[in-house]
C-alpha cells in the first residue's frame, strides 16, 4: 500500500518513540526515509529535538517543544512543490524562516543554541540532496567579505593559527593573567571568557583602525577554539562590519552560527555582555555546542 506523505509524517513521532505502527506502514516509512529528503529532515529534527531535551531536561525545566516541530514541518511541507530551478535559493530561505520560528518561540541561548544545531544538521541533509557542491552549505546564504568584516578576519586568523602563522604572544591557562596582559598591551575594554570545557592556551593583541583588540585560544585535544572579541561600539560605529542577515540574527538571539563553506569548521557570532565575539573552531557544530555552557539571562 502506498501511503500519502502526510500520513507518513504523522507517524514519524510514533516511530521515533517506539510506539506501535501497523507493520506495512512501518515498513514503508522506513523505506521512504532513505529516498524522501523532506521526510528524512523531519525525522532528523524530531529525533535530535527529543534527544537534546531529554539530555538537558534538568537544565531547561521545560517540555519538548512540539510547536517547534510542527512549525518546522509545516514550512518544510510548503517546499515540496518547488521545481528544480528554484530549489536551491528557496531552500536557503526555508531554513532562514525555520530559524526565525525558533527564535520567536525560544529566544534564550540555552534553548536556541542546541535547536540551531538541529536546523543546521537538517539543512545540510536537504541542501546536500539538491546541491552540486554539497560542501558549500550554510542554513542561509550569508557571506563574509572584506578586510573590515569581523567574521572574515576571524576565519583568516583561525587559518593562520592552524598553519602556525599566528603565534600566541602570551602563553597562559590563567584568565586573570591573560586579562592583565591584554590591558598592558592597550586593550581598553573588558574581555569576557565563555564558560567552555576546554583549556585556555593564551592570547594575542592586534590593532585595527587604531584600536587594540583581543584574541584568545582554547584547545580540546588537538582541536582549536579561537575567539576574537571586540567591543560592541566597533560594530555599532561600523568600524568593523558584519553581514546584515547575521547581525539581524545576533540582535534577535545574541548568537549566529554557521558551518564554514568548503570545510567542517564552525563559526559562532555571539554577544558576550558588552562585546561581540566571533568563535571559529575545527570542531563540528554539535561538538562545540556540547562544550559551551550557556546560562539563561
Amino acid at each position: 500500500m502506498n501511503y500519502k506523505q502526510q500520513e507518513l509524517e504523522e507517524n514519524l513521532t510514533s516511530l521515533i518513540d517506539g510506539e506501535y505502527i501497523a507493520p506495512d506502514l512501518r515498513e514503508e516509512l522506513l523505506n521512504r526515509l532513505d529516498s524522501n529528503t523532506e521526510l528524512r529532515v523531519a525525522h532528523t529534527i524530531q529525533t535530535a529535538t527529543k534527544n537534546i531535551f531529554i539530555n538537558r531536561k534538568d537544565a531547561l525545566s521545560i517540555h519538548a517543544p512540539l510547536d517547534v516541530q510542527m512549525a518546522v514541518q509545516r514550512i518544510l511541507a510548503n517546499e515540496q512543490s518547488l521545481n528544480t530551478a528554484e530549489h536551491s535559493s528557496k531552500i536557503e530561505q526555508t531554513f532562514y524562516n525555520v530559524y526565525n520560528v525558533i527564535l520567536k518561540i525560544f529566544l534564550k541561548p540555552v534553548i536556541a543554541f542546541p535547536l540551531g544545531i538541529i536546523i543546521g544538521i537538517s539543512g545540510y541533509l536537504l541542501y546536500n540532496q539538491s546541491s552540486v557542491d554539497s560542501e558549500i552549505f550554510s542554513y542561509v546564504n550569508i557571506t563574509h567579505n572584506g578586510n573590515d568584516n569581523l567574521c572574515f578576519q576571524a576565519y583568516n586568523n583561525f587559518h593562520s593559527l592552524e598553519n602556525g602563522n599566528l603565534p600566541l604572544q602570551m602563553l597562559t591557562n590563567n584568565k586573570d593573567e591573560l586579562s592583565k596582559f591584554f590591558k598592558e598591551k592597550g586593550v581598553n575594554y573588558p574581555v569576557f571568557y565563555p564558560d567552555i570545557d576546554a583549556e585556555l592556551q593564551g592570547g594575542v593583541v592586534s590593532e585595527f583602525k587604531g584600536v587594540k583588540l583581543a584574541h584568545f585560544v582554547f584547545k580540546v585535544g588537538d582541536k582549536f577554539v579561537y575567539m576574537y572579541e571586540v567591543p560592541n561600539q566597533m560594530i555599532d560605529n561600523h568600524n568593523l562590519q558584519i553581514n546584515p542577515k547575521a547581525i539581524e540574527i545576533v540582535n534577535k538571539a545574541d548568537w549566529y552560527w554557521e558551518k564554514e563553506k568548503g570545510s567542517n569548521n564552525t563559526m559562532v557570532l555571539w554577544r558576550i555582555k558588552s562585546n561581540m565575539c566571533s568563535i571559529v573552531t575545527n570542531l563540528r557544530m554539535d561538538q562545540l555546542s556540547a562544550l559551551i555552557h550557556v546560562k539563561e539571562s
